[in-house]
């Protein structure tokens, strides 16, 4: 039993976890936004929010916590923006878009981005764009049986 214990173990070791978790938001806060699964973004989204509020802060202290994480050129361009990107929220700095399940092996996959991402008529766009993209798991499997293979996809569907 894991009573009180804290945070998503993703079925790594702890330092496979902390790499994971730091390529993670670097690629975050270099590109605004990433395509990765629900678990992964579920235990990114409270640190990335933890950064941005050491980002705002800009102590000595809050400085060297981010500089743990990023590179030094990225970390000094993020101070250097973070506080007009940042300025007219006190919380809640991530969101997560659904995208539907990865038809490999049924992992849900979301985008993990910022809320400040856009504007709101872009952030339009980019709902109706992955809207039409999206599968869901009975749309696969019909997809599956219609192209001659079994339900998950794999191989020829059996014969007696």
């Amino acid at each position: 039993m894991r009573h009180r214990v804290f945070g998503n173990r993703l079925s790594r070791p702890a330092n496979q976890r902390k790499a994971l978790a730091k390529s993670l938001l670097t690629s975050l806060f270099t590109h605004g936004r990433i395509k990765t699964t629900l678990a992964k973004a579920k235990a990114i989204s409270g640190e990335a929010d933890k950064v941005v509020n050491n980002l705002k802060g800009q102590t000595i202290a809050e400085r060297r916590e981010v500089a743990k994480i990023f590179p030094d050129n990225l970390a000094k361009e993020l101070f250097r923006t973070a506080k007009e990107r940042f300025s007219g929220r006190g919380s809640g700095y991530t969101r997560i878009i659904r995208l539907g399940e990865r038809f490999s092996d049924t992992a849900d996959l979301v985008y993990l981005e910022f809320v400040e991402a856009g504007t709101p008529a872009e952030q339009v766009q980019v709902q109706e764009q992955l809207q039409g993209k999206t599968t869901t798991k009975t749309e696969a499997k019909k997809e599956a049986k219609a192209a001659g293979r079994g339900a998950k996809g794999k191989g020829k569907p059996k014969t007696k």
